[in-house]
């Protein structure tokens, strides 16, 4: 296969409009991994910094300078005829070739290695531009007319079996999800293990936790706490096993309150809610406090606690920390009295979730607050009880992140899918021939 300087197919096409003040511009932007045009931003003349944009029409080559090494390049859809750019957004027409066939040409990987290797600019990557020259410069494969419509279209084949193998994949993980949550709701009805008669009852726990309190509070390690209503009737969600009790978050943990200057702990673990997974309690993405920059005050945390976002509780934003760090303003550390890993299993279940968000009407930023959070119902198993469901929450929970694993084996495979079948037809030794001007 011949191929051919862009130059060849690809003519700089402007349409210089002076921007007026009362005139309202549809801004366009193009997406990474030449996923297209979008419109990005909608203004007035007079909210526009340039003098002057570029019109756009359909069948436009276009693409941004300062991210040619991300693949931002795309075609003009009939939505965005008539749309404007500003001059970072450099855009073509072209001549005698399939525009569809030259927009694969920049969704293959290597293209995007060889439009960064021709950027220039500052030391920073992301403000590297490829200039206009440099692009057209570039030699590609470029077979005749019919040849690229045939290829087009096995390439347009090829994506959309992708996107029907990504869809079967996204099909999996819900079920996976929906497993890892009915495993947790089995877990807080007494539904996943057995019970042993023998085991003390809950009640006898709920004794044990009122002496301790009153011991800490007689030490003066906490302050007495308030008096929490009885629990309804109306309440209770489901029934529960002989020998547990319903009692109040409040009855079983402790939300603490204890603000730090961070900088007085540059060198502890800083967590905040994107540091921790949705929905399993997992930590990701850790930072140092010193490597966070933080200024406003955090609460210190110790090993054992459970620390909670107050913040779009949906999410269920909560893990169990096993070192001592500190953490948003936004987040509870909790002290737990019972099994914490009990009561993380029940948090993240979805009758925890639907109890904490039921009365919360605020859109923009919803949160629960201390004296909704402490009044929330939880079932008590007797202790023993506790470590047995946790052990077997444990085990299934593990088996559910062997399958995500998979998952994301088979994700990568099929994201590799389409860039393999690219690199053949761009990239093999037969399209790499002499380049003609």
């Amino acid at each position: 296969m011949k191929r051919f300087k862009l130059s060849n197919v690809l003519s700089l096409v402007s349409r210089p409009e002076n921007v007026q003040p009362d005139k309202t511009y549809k801004l366009l932007g193009v997406h990474w991994y030449a996923k297209g045009l979008y419109i990005k931003d909608v203004r007035k003349g007079h909210e526009i910094k340039a003098k002057k944009l570029y019109k756009v029409e359909k069948g436009d080559f276009v693409y941004n300078r300062l991210f040619a090494w991300k693949g931002s390049f795309g075609l003009a859809t009939e939505e965005v005829a008539g749309c404007y750019v500003s001059n970072e957004f450099p855009c073509f027409q072209f001549s005698n070739s399939d525009p569809e066939y030259i927009l694969w040409l920049f969704k293959d990987e290597e293209m995007w290695d060889r439009c960064s290797e021709l950027s220039k600019g500052s030391t920073s990557i992301s403000r590297k531009r490829l200039k206009v020259e440099k692009l057209l410069s570039l030699d590609v494969p470029l077979p005749d007319l019919q040849q690229q419509n045939t290829l087009s279209e096995y390439f347009q084949a090829v994506e959309s079996t992708v996107h029907i193998l990504k869809g079967q994949l996204n099909e999996r993980s819900k079920i996976i999800t929906d497993l890892r949550q009915s495993i947790l709701n089995q877990a807080v009805q007494g539904k996943l293990v057995p019970q042993d008669p023998n085991d003390k009852p809950a009640s006898v726990l709920l004794e044990k936790i009122k002496e301790e309190k009153d011991r800490l509070v007689k030490e003066k390690k906490i302050r007495k706490q308030k008096v929490l209503p009885l629990i309804e009737e109306e309440e209770i969600p489901y029934e529960i096993p002989e020998g547990w009790e319903w009692v109040r978050f409040g009855d079983v943990c402790r939300i603490v309150s204890n603000l730090v200057d961070p900088k007085e702990f540059l060198f502890l673990v800083h967590v905040a809610p994107n540091h921790i997974e949705k929905s399993t309690g997992k930590l990701i993405d850790l930072e140092l406090v010193s490597e966070a920059g933080l200024r406003s005050k955090k609460h210190k945390f110790n090993p054992g606690q459970i620390i909670y976002s107050k913040i779009r509780p949906n999410l269920s934003k909560l893990t169990i920390v096993d070192f001592e760090g500190v953490c948003s303003a936004d987040m509870y550390p909790i002290d737990v009295f019972i099994n914490n890993k009990y009561v993380a299993n029940y948090m993240l279940s979805s009758y925890f979730i639907n109890l904490v968000t039921k009365n919360d009407n605020r859109v923009a930023m919803p949160k629960v607050n201390q004296d909704e959070l402490n009044k929330v119902i939880v079932p008590l198993p007797p202790l023993k009880e506790q470590k047995r469901i946790v052990a077997k929450v444990d085990q299934l929970l593990s088996l559910c992140d062997q399958l995500e694993e998979q998952l994301k084996v088979s994700e990568q495979n099929t994201e590799k899918l389409l860039q393999a079948v690219l690199h053949e037809a761009f990239q093999s030794e037969e399209t790499k021939e002499a380049v003609e001007v």
